[in-house]
């Protein structure tokens, strides 16, 4: 989706949200004040129908009176005169009065006489046809005006007592009236009110009240008492709900009003957004795929204007410049390499390939170079002291190489070189000049030092016609020249003539099919106390071959080494032989030692410490219990990482064992250099023992030595029983064919139980 139907949907779905949230809020508020306000109109009518009802009642009260205070009508209750009546009680006095009934009563009760008035018929009547004589019994002499009910409708009856228009004598009788509340009198209401009303009667009394029939109609009620009943008088109206729907409607105006304007002003907002913002946005994002589809670094960006969008053009562009720069510097890294200038491995590999493509006629020469005992130099001395060395001898390579050859620093301390060539002694003519300059001393901080170097040769088409054969092949060779010797040359065609080099090959090729099937298993030789019992097992390598039966350790750990598979293989020895003993321990015997050979390449392995440490947490194997075993040899060689590792696993409470002691010219060195736990004494001062005194005086020296010193001895190489019973006086760890050779896992398991006894006897 584009960022511009984004913003749209965006923005109009904050304008309609809004519009909702506005609607379902003031909504409610605006009608509710709308219909209060309809209810507070309607509460007035009902009060101008009150007030209209009290008037009415009122006029008929004030007629009473004007009636009953005067001379006439006193005069009248005293004598009965006839002219009174006829002049008075004419029946346009009761249409004009709007007057149904009139009575006049002596002070005694007595009736002195009545008339009823039919305003329909515009007749007399008599005042029984109206209302019954008992319901004006309790009004006659309350001189008070009241409702009362009638025969058809409710009736307004007022009384007073008679006096004289001064009032200065005492009252001689009762005038009542009454108008009867029809058709007739509810129209003159309606008309004084403006009101449609309509009259009923209900039998329970309310309080005016205001009814809401639906959204269209409201219903106004005044309820009046009607006397000596349960009834009440209901004057009621229905009129439109002019306020409520107008306020709706004026609602519903301005919300249609907002939400065009909403929509206008979305559109100007998102026709501006789209001008100065997103159109620009899409541009560039338009430029930048141009640049990814073309991966031209080169390519800018159109900048235009001074704004923010404008600043992140710009800081893009300085970023593509930064990218390209970045770029050319990591293909130049990618292809060189850093230390000498030289085309690294992947640079020499691309162009042989084509080197060998291009010249598919013509015989190549592939001079693979590796420098004599350079490890010694880079541990003893240092890496800078390495580095120099390295760069030193590229630029005696660059010296010698003809233009049309390529060289390459293949690795560490190896160099290769591709020759094109007609005549091999043009091959042999350039190893032996640069056999010689490389010998050429090298002068630094005022040391001299002489370096050689091994050169291996293949040729194409002879010895091959693919680049990685011809590569692999000037390897051997380099391989082979070593051996022989060192600072010398050696052609791979010569080599292969060799019975050694093929046992070599087919050694190299059984090597590799043993570690993809599991051909190799594990032993353990025992190490025993003085009294006989297991205190740890040696775990030993072993190889069944498929064909060639068991391969003695010495046969293809070297060759091992050399195609750097020992590291895969001693992790492998170190994990499942913990595993092994950490089943002996579950087992019962939770003392047994595990003692572990490390090879060289290990020992130089930047991450042999941390392998040793997540496999005991991994086995939970006590470190305590895990003895390493050195060669005195290699210590000798790799003494700086041998200082700093022993260091390392010693903390973790990894015990470090030296094995071969006293084979080396600086073995009690060692012992003041690295962090050692244990010594394993050569079976070579064990073999003369107890008869050649030589040899055993200078075996309890190295003991009492040791022990001055708190470190564990082992006597390796014990296989008579006059040995054991001159070694057990000593009190030291004992090892060899005399106990036992060593075995498989089974068989060992066997004799620890054998040695040690069971759980229960221990």
């Amino acid at each position: 989706m584009k960022l511009k139907v984004k913003t749209a949907i965006v923005i109009l779905s904050s304008v309609f949200t809004l519009l909702v949230i506005l609607f379902i809020s003031i909504n409610p508020i605006m009608l509710s004040q709308y219909k209060q306000l309809e209810l507070e109109l309607v509460e007035q009518n009902n009060e101008r129908v009150k007030s209209a009802l009290n008037n009415e009642l009122n006029r008929l009260k004030m007629i009473v009176r004007d009636y009953s205070v005067w001379d006439d009508t006193y005069q009248y209750m005293q004598d009965g005169n006839e002219q009174y009546i006829n002049s008075n009680w004419v029946e346009d006095t009761f249409n004009t009065n709007n007057i149904n009934f009139v009575v006049y009563i002596s002070e005694e009760g007595e009736l002195l006489y009545d008339q009823g008035y039919d305003a329909v018929t515009d007749s007399s009547v008599h005042i029984e046809e109206l209302l019954d004589w008992e319901e004006l019994q309790p009004f006659i002499f309350e001189q008070n005006s009241v409702i009362i009910l009638g025969h058809e409708h409710p009736i307004f009856v007022a009384s007073h007592q008679i006096y004289p228009s001064l009032q200065n004598a005492p009252a001689n009788g009762v005038l009542l009236m009454g108008s009867v509340i029809d058709s007739t009198v509810v129209e003159a209401l309606s008309a004084t009110t403006q009101l449609p009303l309509e009259l009923s009667l209900s039998q329970q009394y309310e309080e005016s009240t205001v009814k809401l029939l639906n959204d269209e109609l409201i219903q106004g009620n005044y309820f009046f008492p009607i006397e000596g009943t349960s009834l009440e008088g209901n004057l009621s109206f229905t009129l439109d709900r002019d306020v409520y729907q107008s306020g709706r409607r004026g609602l519903i105006g301005f919300f249609t009003l907002y939400a065009l304007i909403s929509l206008c002003l979305t559109a100007i907002c998102i026709y501006s957004l789209d001008k100065f913002i997103l159109s620009r946005f899409t541009t560039l994002s338009d430029q930048l795929k141009e640049i990814q589809q073309s991966r031209d670094l080169n390519k800018r960006i159109v900048v235009s204007g001074n704004d923010e969008i404008s600043s992140l053009k710009r800081a893009i562009n300085h970023m593509l410049y930064a990218l390209f720069q970045s770029q050319t510097e990591i293909q130049k890294l990618a292809l060189t390499d850093e230390l000498t200038g030289l085309s690294n491995r992947n640079d020499f590999r691309s162009r042989f390939e084509v080197m060998v493509k291009a010249e598919a006629q013509q015989r190549i020469a592939i001079l693979f170079i590796d420098i004599d005992l350079f490890k010694r130099i880079n541990d003893a001395l240092g890496h800078y002291v390495g580095d120099t060395v390295i760069k030193e001898t590229s630029k005696k390579l660059k010296e010698n190489i003809p233009p049309d050859a390529i060289v390459g620093r293949w690795g560490g301390d190896e160099f290769i070189v591709a020759l094109p060539f007609e005549e091999e002694r043009e091959v042999v003519t350039l190893s032996k000049q640069l056999l010689l300059d490389i010998a050429r001393p090298i002068v630094m901080k005022g040391y001299t030092f002489e370096i050689t170097s091994s050169i291996g040769i293949s040729t194409a088409p002879n010895d091959a016609k693919e680049p990685e054969d011809l590569i692999r092949q000037a390897d051997i060779a380099m391989y082979e020249a070593k051996r022989h010797g060192k600072n010398q040359y050696r052609f791979y065609q010569d080599v292969a003539k060799y019975a050694y080099f093929n046992h070599y090959v087919s050694l190299e090729n059984d090597l590799r099919y043993a570690l993809q099937n599991n051909e190799f298993n594990i032993y353990y030789q025992p190490i025993m106390n003085a009294d006989g019992n297991v205190l740890g097992v040696e775990a030993l390598l072993r190889w069944e071959n498929r064909d060639k039966g068991m391969i003695p350790p010495d046969k293809f750990i070297p060759v091992a080494e050399e195609l750097g598979m020992m590291p895969f293989i001693g992790k492998w020895v170190l994990k499942e032989s913990i595993r092994q003993v950490k089943r002996w321990h579950e087992l019962g015997y939770e003392d047994i030692s595990l003692s572990v050979n490390v090879s060289k390449t290990q020992l130089v392995s930047n991450d042999f410490c941390s392998i040793v440490k997540t496999t005991l947490e991994e086995c939970d194997f006590p470190p305590e219990l895990l003895v390493l075993e050195i060669t005195e040899s290699d210590v000798a060689i790799y003494m700086e990482k041998l200082t700093l590792a022993s260091k390392v696993l010693t903390e973790m409470g990894v015990k470090i064992s030296l094995d071969d002691f006293g084979m080396g010219a600086s073995s009690l060195h060692y012992l003041k250099e690295i962090f050692v736990d244990q010594l394993k004494i050569d079976r070579s001062f064990v073999n003369g023992i107890p008869s050649d005194s030589f040899d055993s005086a200078l075996l309890s020296g190295i003991v009492t030595l040791c022990k001055k010193l708190k470190i564990e001895v082992v006597a390796e190489g014990i296989e008579t029983e006059e040995q054991y019973i001159y070694l057990k006086e000593d009190n030291i760890s004992l090892q060899g064919y005399y106990f036992s050779k060593p075995l498989p896992k089974d068989e060992v398991e066997m004799f620890i139980i054998e040695k040690n006894n069971s759980i229960e006897n221990r």
